[in-house]
């Protein structure tokens, strides 16, 4: 346990490595320092290991806060389903779990257009942007060059 690297946990705010620490499955809805916006029973040890607790239910991992050689895993209810994923790379323990929850979602390019390129109440009135006709559109690569030539540009 001297030398383990875990993590995981959800949103943990504050904490990034638990080694030493005990941590709370539990929705706090909180943002701040040591609250847990997102909780979720997925963790990862030492790049080798993965682990996800089938359950929602709250729960609490110590990963040896009272003996340092002593990990405990407990949720709110009767049993505990857990997966176990043993692999060689932190890649290959990803394939793993995508294996198992299916893959994340692969958002379009233009979904990671920068916020600043939109207009706000503070550029409005200043310029409008050029009207598009949305039969012009082809691609979602013809829309990011029409949004990049219509931006608005911040003047000082």
């Amino acid at each position: 346990m001297q030398r383990e690297s875990i993590y995981g946990g959800g949103v943990q705010n504050g904490r990034f490595s638990h080694r030493g620490k005990r941590i709370e499955i539990v929705n706090t809805n909180s943002w701040t320092d040591g609250g847990v916006a997102f909780a979720s029973s997925v963790l990862l040890v030492n790049e080798r290991l993965c682990s996800h607790a089938y359950t929602f239910a709250p729960g609490a991992y110590d990963f040896g806060s009272v003996d340092k050689n002593t990990v405990t895993i407990s949720h709110d209810m009767p049993y505990l389903d857990l997966f176990l994923m043993v692999d060689t790379t932190p890649v290959s323990l990803l394939q793993d779990y995508y294996q198992l929850t299916g893959n994340p979602v692969l958002l379009p390019k233009f979904a990671f257009m920068r916020a600043t390129s939109m207009p706000t109440t503070e550029t409005i009135g200043r310029r409008q942007p050029k009207k598009v006709r949305a039969s012009s559109l082809k691609t979602a690569s013809d829309m990011l060059k029409v949004k990049r030539t219509t931006a608005v540009s911040r003047k000082a």
